[in-house]
């Protein structure tokens, strides 16, 4: 029984010194490391959970910079929209300075020099702003964007997992000048996509009618009683992004006017709430402040208004001074009619003036809707059509097109049409040339070139075969242009007094003339000619005929006063694009001259009275847009509606650097978050598999002691068996 028990303590503690080596290594292993979990056996769940805890801290720490290389893109390209803006501001400084009329054409010529290199910069930066290669502000583009719709799009991982909200998605619009209405699209490779029923304007009667898909920046503009109305569409406005909230700012935009006197004060616009407008005015024109101006007090003449009648008296001399004059408002338009010397053309009494009177209201810009009648006793009657003149709509679409017309002056007897974009298989391409509609369709089954110098061809021979009396087009050589020029032609005139003149002339002032010579008329002396009542003259202009009678009708019967009812005759067949000037002078010996011209050429599109309603469509489809064209301040009209595009373009651009600015922000406080969460997760991994090193310590003390005395009690052990031999030795 010794040695049996002897053995079993050997035994025990050899098991207890195994065991007690086993902790000692571990807590060394522990405190070596710094580590509780070594390996899977030492906490297989804890394994687990660091694992997952290492890769989430990893990857927010990644994250964090991702925001921040993400916040560095977009401050990058919002330092780009700094400079661009700070052009567009130069670019309307520019402009206001252009519409002012101490400018000459060449002061803004040279305007338009500094504008036209801004936007080539504008577009040098739009192409070359970039982070590491890739595009900021050009959209998809390969070239030069050509609308604000085309974005580059760019996905920020903020995130350690692939949930949405780990991802920030920014886009940035092209600000290219075209991209940002300035320019027309030239050439453009975007790949993106354009609306395919883009906004219109249209009039019929009294009433505006919006239709069409609505985009930020989009042009309306229409003429009022010969005053244009233009507004902008915008999304950031207090009106509603609609067509019901356009019709409302188109209403405001017109009450505006109305309360400034620009367009009288007997307008009515009503919004139906459909996205249509009826505009009306009062049957009788508002007239107010009638005076006489007596310059001489030669006379004592007298003027009033009752009812819709202006009447006019003369003195007790019986007849109006030389310098007796009538001053009058209509509709808030100043109006004076002031007899200034005998050979005016109207007989110095009460009927000469009811004819000067009648001629100064349908002569004044703003009148063209008022309606006079001359009762021959020196009073006038006036009234006008419920309906206003509503003409000339148009829209510059914000968004690109890959076809454009645009209209530019090139002096007063020709005009020059532009063909912009790219040559597109069935684009329709109209107009109307003083009334004329012309209209022709891009085809690749036609004989003309596929290229934007065969439609210029085409449009050229569509005018010239539309027969248009005194105009003539041919595409200019080496150039994408149409050149439309107003031709003399001169007619035939018999040499018998009240015999048939006729002319058919229309040109600049310097060529283009009627003539009633000498030999027309019955000669008084060899260098002058009357005119008697009861003679008779017949001509024509731009295919539009006429017969003047002379007789007691208020105007004289001199060269001054034929010539001033010829001019008058003409000027009520309303030809549009013509301007008529009569003779002023007193020689005889010329005879009656009127000079004509082609005048009102602005620019744009729809901004001429002789070229009107440019529209480019799809000939399959019923949608149709005016087209965007280049930014020019060359004349007042011009540099208005640069100064209206620029306006929309930098509103465009503040409302995406605001969009940039708040992700800057908010990349801000995703990186401060994203710090904070690392910094918590790594603190809880920590306390999941570091080694706590007072335990660690006190455990290895304890297993050190506990491993000596096991040791001590397995040599006491060992020692125990050397007694059992020394018993069987004895």
């Amino acid at each position: 029984m010794t040695v049996i028990n002897t053995n079993v303590a050997a035994l025990n503690a050899q098991a207890a010194l195994s065991k007690t080596v086993d902790k000692m290594n571990t807590a060394m292993e522990r405190l070596s490391t710094g580590l509780r979990i070594n390996s899977a056996s030492d906490d297989a769940a804890g394994v687990a959970i660091a694992s997952r805890l290492n890769a989430e801290i990893k990857g927010i720490n990644q994250a964090v910079r991702n925001a921040m290389d993400g916040q560095s893109m977009i401050d990058a390209a919002e330092g780009a929209h700094v400079e661009v803006e700070n052009m567009l501001q130069r670019m309307r400084e520019l402009s206001v300075q252009a519409a002012n009329d101490t400018n000459g054409d060449t002061d803004r010529a040279n305007l338009q020099l500094e504008v036209d290199q801004l936007m080539e910069e504008i577009d040098r930066i739009a192409e070359v702003t970039s982070w590491a290669g890739k595009s900021l502000l050009n959209g998809t583009s390969s070239g030069v964007a050509s609308s604000h719709d085309d974005v580059a799009t760019f996905n920020f991982q903020i995130g350690s997992g692939l949930s949405d909200a780990d991802n920030l998605s920014v886009e940035i619009g092209a600000t290219s000048s075209a991209a940002l209405g300035l320019a027309a699209a030239e050439n453009s490779t975007s790949t993106s996509a354009t609306a395919d029923d883009p906004a219109t304007i249209s009039i019929s009667g009294n009433t505006v009618t919006l239709d069409g898909t609505l985009e930020h920046g989009d042009v309306f503009q229409f003429d009022l009683n010969d005053n244009a109305v233009t507004v902008t569409y915008s999304t950031i406005d207090e009106y509603s992004d609609d067509l019901n909230g356009l019709a409302s700012q188109i209403k405001d935009k017109v009450d505006s006017l109305v309360t400034a006197g620009t367009i009288g004060n007997d307008i009515t616009t009503v919004n139906n709430g459909d996205g249509t407008l009826t505009i009306s005015q009062s049957s009788t024109p508002d007239v107010d402040t009638v005076a006489v101006s007596d310059t001489t007090a030669a006379s004592d003449a007298s003027v009033a208004f009752s009812g819709n009648t202006i009447t006019y008296t003369v003195g007790t001399s019986g007849q109006s001074a030389a310098d007796d004059g009538i001053t009058f408002n209509v509709n808030g338009i100043a109006v004076s009619a002031l007899i200034t010397t005998t050979t005016d053309g109207f007989t110095d009494n009460a009927a000469g003036m009811g004819a000067l009177m009648k001629n100064a209201i349908e002569n004044t810009a703003g009148l063209e809707n008022v309606n006079v009648v001359d009762n021959g006793d020196g009073s006038i009657s006036l009234s006008q059509n419920t309906t206003p003149v509503l003409e000339a709509e148009a829209v510059t679409l914000y968004r690109s097109r890959e076809a454009s017309l645009s209209l530019s002056a090139s002096s007063s007897n020709t005009a020059t049409l532009s063909v912009g974009g790219s040559f597109v298989d069935g684009k329709e391409y109209s107009f109307e040339l003083f009334g004329e509609e012309i209209s022709v369709t891009a085809s690749t089954d036609d004989s003309f070139d596929d290229s934007k110098a065969g439609i210029a061809s085409q449009i050229a021979q569509a005018i010239n075969d539309k027969g248009i009396s005194g105009i003539s087009a041919i595409r200019t050589a080496n150039a994408n242009t149409v050149t439309i020029t107003a031709k003399v032609e001169a007619g035939d005139a018999t040499t018998a007094s009240g015999g048939e003149f006729v002319a058919t002339t229309i040109g600049s002032t310097s060529a283009a003339a009627i003539s009633l010579s000498g030999t027309d008329v019955v000669q008084a002396s060899a260098t002058t000619a009357t005119y008697s009542a009861g003679d008779s003259y017949s001509f024509s202009v731009a295919g539009e005929s006429f017969t003047l009678s002379v007789g007691s009708d208020g105007y004289g019967n001199t060269i001054a006063g034929v010539s001033q009812q010829m001019k008058d005759l003409i000027d009520e067949a309303g030809i549009g694009g013509l301007v008529v000037t009569a003779l002023t002078s007193t020689a005889t010996s010329a005879g009656v001259t009127l000079a004509m011209s082609m005048t009102g050429v602005t620019g744009g599109t729809g901004g001429s009275t002789a070229v009107t309603d440019i529209l480019v469509k799809d000939s399959t489809s019923s949608s149709s847009s005016s087209t965007v064209a280049d930014l020019s301040v060359t004349s007042t009209a011009n540099a208005s509606d640069a100064i209206s595009r620029i306006d929309a373009a930098i509103e465009t651009l503040n409302t995406q650097r605001a969009d940039l600015g708040a992700i800057s922000n908010r990349l801000d406080h995703a990186t401060s978050n994203l710090t904070n969460i690392s910094a918590n997760l790594a603190a809880g991994k920590s306390r999941i598999e570091d080694a706590d090193f007072a335990q660690e310590t006190s455990s290895l003390t304890k297993t050190q002691i506990l491993n000596q005395a096991a040791t001590a009690m397995l040599a006491q052990a060992n020692a125990s068996k050397q007694n059992v031999l020394s018993l069987l030795q004895g």
